[in-house]
């Protein structure tokens, strides 16, 4: 009897120990608030720019951002560093460390609009 409390009272400890890391994993996760970001964007570029982008993810300090135009993604390339600063500097976005501009068509937000818009 002894021998089987030996094995089980490890086990116990072991999956408390994970059960703790991932709290713990979960507790520091890097995480964006996007409706900060969208204010934050919206307050560095023209609102011209600021309709045809989209927040895709922030993932391993990595914010990807969608756009759906390629004269615009163009251009926002070329001003990546100068925003990846203000952000960082106004708006105190530390944990982003590099910006990624993707050509895609945004989401759908309602059919009204999108027949509005010819799509």
């Amino acid at each position: 009897m002894s021998y089987a409390v030996q094995i089980f009272y490890p086990m116990e400890k072991i999956s408390k120990t994970v059960k703790k890391v991932i709290e713990d994993l979960k507790s520091k996760k890097t995480s964006l608030d996007y409706e900060k970001v969208k204010s934050s964007l919206r307050k560095i570029l023209s609102p011209k720019e600021t309709k045809h982008l989209y927040i895709h993810s922030f993932r391993k300090k990595i914010l990807r951002v969608n756009v759906d135009s390629v004269v615009l993604l163009y251009q926002l390339d070329l001003k990546k560093n100068l925003i990846l600063e203000r952000l960082r500097k106004d708006f105190r976005f530390d944990s982003v460390e590099k910006i990624i501009f993707c050509l895609r068509s945004l989401p759908i937000k309602n059919k009204a609009k999108s027949n509005a818009r010819g799509a």
